[in-house]
């Protein structure tokens, strides 16, 4: 049995991956990289909506306290910071130069995922808190017109909604992109080892 797994080491040592088409992981590459640009265009896009939506809001609606324009404000300013950070993963994007060698790229994607983990981790825990105090500020308005049953339930459905946001739906986006990040980085460095073989 001893010789068979010798054999076997020997075998599996010896055995090399087969050559792989640069074109196709360059094509790929691009593939991927035009999905997140894709997704931050689609992102960044929303949120400036939602921007232009809650200023008309505040523009056209008569508040009564000071808080609930502070709380706009808050809101405003929290979009206003997702809007740069997007446009910060654009430009990083644009960077990029498929005319660099395949280092480069590796290098590239590397900053970038930490670039997107950061933002989806600390830049989103910013980003939450500064909501979750603006839509308490924001109650303060409704306090004194709802019902506290109501009152009890929209802090629910809030702290809810960010519960699951939090522990859920980030988690499955943060696996998306880091499935999607594995998957270039694999490519490339498959790819670079190709080439220094060679």
């Amino acid at each position: 049995m001893k010789d068979f797994d010798s054999l076997l080491n020997i075998w599996n040592s010896q055995r090399t991956n087969p050559n792989i088409d640069y074109k196709e992981v360059i094509a790929n590459y691009k593939k991927s990289r035009n999905v997140f640009r894709n997704k931050i265009w689609i992102e960044l896009l929303l949120m400036l909506f939602a921007a232009i939506c809650i200023a008309l809001v505040w523009i056209n609606t008569d508040f009564t306290y000071l808080t609930t324009h502070l709380a706009i404000f808050i809101i405003e300013c929290c979009c206003i910071f997702y809007i740069y950070n997007q446009i910060k993963s654009l430009r990083s994007l644009g960077s990029d130069s498929l005319l660099e060698k395949p280092e480069k790229h590796i290098q590239f994607v590397k900053d970038f995922r930490r670039t997107r983990y950061k933002q989806n981790t600390l830049n989103y825990y910013i980003y939450s808190s500064g909501i979750g105090i603006a839509m308490l500020l924001y109650f303060i308005e409704f306090f004194n017109h709802l019902d506290s049953v109501l009152i009890v339930v929209a802090i629910a459905f809030l702290i809810g909604w960010f519960l699951i946001t939090s522990f859920f739906i980030r988690k499955v986006y943060i696996q998306k992109e880091e499935k999607r990040f594995k998957e270039m980085l694999t490519e490339l460095e498959r790819l670079q080892n190709q080439l220094s073989a060679e």
